[in-house]
Formats: structure tokens, sequence, C-alpha cells
């Protein structure tokens, strides 16, 4: 599969809003941002949570130990003022215990033993809330055309990825 010039661009700037927003997630040796944005799956609402919290988490709309708030990448795209959900991340069931047990303790060579990097899911948010999301493995072709799809919403203007006030 041959890329071109402007896939690649935007492969860039994909990696780039991860880089920046959802570092915590990969990398545990930086800065980590004290309040992320997270997405409540069933209304489609941006909400404000702890920036060591571990997708899924409860969203405000979830009773009974329900967690549909996943990890939102926002962006705000030049000459708008709108915040612009670029793709969701999450953690399938194992990733999410190691990821909880690495925060815990980083020293624990176990916690983190592959199964956080092969478990991080990313998804485009649905058109409407609600509706069904795929997952797709961060690492897979799938996931990469998730977060090459800022391009589709970006068009030629620039953009900055933004976390909460």
């Amino acid at each position: 599969m041959k890329l071109t010039f402007k896939e690649v661009a935007t492969m860039a700037a994909s990696v780039a809003v991860i880089v920046f927003v959802g570092m915590y997630v990969l990398q545990d040796d930086v800065i980590v941002a004290k309040h992320v944005w997270f997405y409540d799956l069933n209304t489609g609402e941006l909400f404000v949570a702890d920036g060591q919290a571990v997708a899924p988490i409860a969203a405000p709309s979830d009773r009974g130990g329900k967690e549909s708030g996943v990890l939102a990448q926002v962006i705000r795209i030049e000459g708008e003022d709108e915040l612009r959900v670029v793709f969701l991340q999450s953690f399938t069931p194992e990733a999410k215990v190691s990821r909880i047990a690495y925060l815990r303790n980083k020293d624990d060579k176990d916690a983190n033993n592959g199964t956080i990097d092969a478990g991080l899911l990313v998804a485009a948010p649905p058109l409407k809330p609600g509706e069904p999301i795929t997952w797709f493995a961060l690492r897979s072709p799938e996931g990469a055309a998730v977060l090459m799809r800022i391009s589709s919403l970006t068009g030629p203007r620039t953009y900055q990825a933004c976390l909460p006030p």
C-alpha cells in the first residue's frame, strides 16, 4: 500500500493529536494533564474527568455501574468556536486492569506486559448519540484510518488540540 504525501501528512497530524492530548495513555514519563475530555456514549456530550482516569469510566448519564465514558481527542478548528471530537479511545477489560495496576505501581514490570498497548482501542464518534460504535485496535490499519479522519474534519484549515479549561 503506497501512501500519498497528503496521507502521510494527515497521519503525522493525527499522531500529533495523540502525542499532545493522549500521551498519558502510552507514556508515563511525561507531564500528565490534570483533566481531560471524556465522551458520554449515551448522550454524545463531553465531560471532564481526571487525567489519570482509565476508560471506560462512569459517565454522567450512567446508572447501575455501567461505564459509558470514553476518552475523547478534541480539537478546535481555526475560525470555529465549536469543539470537535476527532476520535474516541478506550481499553479492553484486560488492558484496563493492567493500566490501573501500572498507574498504581509503575515499578511493577508485570503490570505493563504488552496488554496495555495491545488493548488500546480507537473509534470514530457516532453520528448520533447512542448509535453503535465499532472499536479498532490502535495499531491496526482500521485504527490508523480512524486517526486519519482528522483531515476530513479540518480540510486545509489548521487546528489545535484542546484540553478542558
